[in-house]
């Protein structure tokens, strides 16, 4: 009688794929079928015109990572379910089997031989595992395979880390699978000339274009990395990948991470464009699209919970369309309070303030240089802290959550810091938006990505509980300076302008007819101009919105 015959190869690597030791193995269990003679009597014989294989290259068996997926997992499971019963299995030894713990591996194994009816042919040393199996044996087999298993790793382990160590010297490459855009010659890591389409692809996602406009605009100019063409998915990847940085991020626990790759993307640059994609939420993206229903896309955001705003078309009476601006998260997940607000009001008044603006001399009066090395003494106050805090963690068994915390906190801030860092360094000289045509999609495009090179956040607010206004709040990337419009949510009239600087000892507010000076130290208030009242109250209403000192507001009010 001929049995069913099943012969499982398995090699862990691709090395090992292409040195042959598949084939070799192949081999083996050929000549092992074409020589068999029944040695222990059971009654069958092996015939390669019954015999079927079952390959699996490239697939662990340390941890038993082969008996959770791929063939033999599967010829397991059917087995148990009775399909392959009064077959054989034919395998090289055990280890092809399994490396995993002797207990698991038993489990599995005997599961075959007396569940599944299935008798299991060791070829190497011709032993046959039958319903009558020896224990002993079946655990001695195990139990090598496992130490040998192990006995590689520790070796695999050890190569692994003269590598490491001499990578981080510099004096060998850790491997030559490399990103892309690096060549290994003579042992050092190259970058490709094609390094430069990395460039333009940070570059252009930090002036606001998406990563479908990216890859469209790649292809068209075949501005390619090797054949592959681009897709928005790995653009999208591309702008996250820290080894853009320079950086090996180590799947290994044990080992850190390490600047190893040469840097093509500044820190700073891939801070800001990190920032960029965080800032977003999945509701609403803040790339420019071709229509651009809301001209301030990106940077643009509900002044209540700082989440992203949008623009949808409302019908009054079944007649006249609306265009409303929205808080994302109250209209998709409920949890903003913000009421919506006419968008052609909003647009009006934003416009003509950025176009009666004097962004020229805004600009000049900024001290680039000042600014950028006081934020570069805060960034290296900041990373020296979070070294120190992230040396004490990594010393804990236990580190205390507290400490953990505050190195999230601080590397929020780092992030912030360096985008500032970047934001300075872009700083254009000269800002005109007279020339633009808001009426022209392709003018509102260009419009919305000047913008942003000098306006960080507009946080636009309704207020539940005083919905008769919004306030419209702008902030800029090189200044502390703020300034606040009140419109009437009725009619889009301007009710009051205040512009509002902020230092460490002082508070200065600054209307059409008044100025309010707080020293935040000794709690001074001075209040220059006329007191009208009308104005007073709405200053009132927006030192409240903004949360600002009890005292301030408290003597503001007193005036009234």
């Amino acid at each position: 009688m001929i049995r069913k015959t099943y012969g499982y190869c398995r090699v862990s690597s691709g090395k090992q794929l292409d040195g042959n030791g598949m084939s070799r193995q192949q081999k083996k269990l050929l000549k092992y079928i074409q020589n068999y003679k029944d040695p222990k009597k059971l009654g069958y014989q092996l015939s390669t015109d019954s015999f079927s294989w079952m390959l699996q290259p490239g697939q662990s068996a340390f941890k038993g990572y082969n008996l959770e997926e791929g063939v033999l997992a599967e010829f397991i499971k059917e087995a148990k379910a009775g399909k392959h019963k009064n077959s054989c299995l034919l395998i090289e030894n055990v280890d092809r089997f399994s490396r995993a713990t002797p207990a698991r591996s038993a489990l599995n194994f005997l599961s075959l031989v007396t569940e599944g009816q299935v008798h299991i042919h060791e070829v190497e040393t011709s032993t046959i595992f039958t319903e009558n199996l020896n224990l002993e044996e079946l655990s001695s087999s195990l139990t090598r395979a496992n130490r040998e298993s192990v006995r590689k790793q520790n070796l695999s382990n050890d190569n692994w880390e003269e590598r490491y160590e001499a990578a981080k010297k510099g004096t060998d490459v850790l491997t030559k699978r490399v990103p892309k855009w690096i060549d290994v010659v003579d042992n050092k890591y190259q970058v490709k000339p094609e390094s430069n389409i990395i460039n333009y692809i940070f570059n252009r996602f930090c002036e606001g274009v998406g990563s479908t406009t990216i890859a469209r605009e790649l292809n068209s100019k075949r501005m390619l990395i090797g054949d592959a063409e681009w897709y928005p998915q790995n653009v999208n990847r591309l702008l996250s990948d820290k080894r853009v940085i320079g950086w090996l991020v180590s799947t290994n626990k044990n080992r850190q991470d390490m600047r190893l790759y040469p840097q093509i993307i500044s820190d700073e640059q891939f801070s800001r464009v990190q920032n960029i994609k965080n800032s977003s939420l999945p509701l609403v993206k803040h790339k420019p699209t071709e229509n651009m229903n809301n001209l301030f896309n990106g940077i643009s955001s509900c002044g209540l919970c700082g989440a992203a705003v949008g623009v949808i078309k409302q019908t009054y009476k079944g007649k006249i369309t609306y265009k409303r601006l929205y808080c994302s998260k109250r209209k998709e997940i409920k949890t903003c309070t913000a009421k919506s607000i006419r968008y052609d009001f909003i647009e009006k008044v934003i416009y003509n303030h950025v176009l009666n603006f004097d962004w020229n001399k805004f600009l000049s009066n900024e001290s680039q240089e000042d600014t950028s090395e006081k934020i570069k003494n805060e960034l290296i106050s900041k990373t020296n802290y979070a070294t120190e805090l992230r040396k004490i963690i990594d010393e804990s068994d236990m580190p205390d959550l507290s400490f953990v915390r505050k190195l999230n906190e601080i590397n929020k801030n780092i992030t912030s810091l360096e985008y500032q860092l970047t934001t300075i360094k872009s700083k254009p000289q000269k800002f005109d938006i007279s020339g633009f045509d808001i009426e022209n999609k392709e003018d509102r495009l260009k419009y919305n990505l000047a913008l942003r090179k000098v306006v960080s956040t507009i946080k636009l607010a309704r207020h539940p509980f005083v919905d008769t206004f919004v306030s419209i709040e702008f902030h800029y990337h090189l200044s502390n300076l703020k300034h606040l419009i009140l419109m009437d949510s009725m009619n889009g009239d301007v009710l009051l302008n205040i512009a509002c600087t902020e230092t460490e000892e002082t508070l200065h507010y600054i209307s059409n007819v008044m100025s309010i000076e707080y020293d935040k130290l000794t709690h001074h208030v001075e209040i220059e101009g006329l007191y009208v009242s009308e104005d007073l109250a709405l200053m009132l209403l927006f030192m409240e919105q903004q949360g600002v000192d009890g005292n301030l507001i408290e003597k503001v009010r007193k005036l009234l």
